[in-house]
């Protein structure tokens, strides 16, 4: 299908009534809270085990032996898993807002790649359209 202005508005109005699922956004805010949590987990862990080192090694310099038993050592916080199945602190209202923000991110895309289309005589989007608007887009969205 040729792009037209039509074809440009209708998709444009499309676009306007499709909803991002809350339950998507809130998935997604999930997804990188646990991945951080794993992340900080893991800084955590490897700060403790070097000061554990470095204190062993202190001890041994001075023909102390060392009588902590690491079995009873507390675990780092977020330790078990990264999060262990709590779900993100996130409210109603700051799901829908994201999910509209999201929306509008998605719809402006595909309004620039299908103009930027129609500028090169293509009948049909594809991802060198899409490459070649998203640092607009992406500058456009940060101020």
């Amino acid at each position: 299908l040729p792009i037209t202005a039509d074809t440009r508005t209708r998709n444009r109005m499309a676009s306007a009534r499709v909803k991002v699922p809350s339950d998507l956004v809130q998935q997604i805010f999930q997804l990188k809270w646990e991945e951080d949590e794993k992340e900080r987990a893991a800084a955590l862990e490897a700060e403790v085990q070097e000061q554990e080192q470095e204190q062993e090694e202190e001890e041994d310099g001075e023909g102390g032996n060392d009588h902590r038993n690491n079995a009873n050592a507390p675990n780092p916080p977020g330790a078990k898993g990264g999060g262990g199945g709590k779900k993100f602190p996130i409210k109603d209202e700051a799901v829908a807002a994201s999910a509209e923000v999201l929306r509008c991110f998605a719809a402006e895309i595909v309004s620039r790649a299908a103009e930027m289309a129609h500028q090169d005589g293509d009948d049909m989007v594809d991802g060198t359209h899409l490459e070649r608007v998203l640092p607009q887009l992406l500058m456009d969205f940060s101020t």
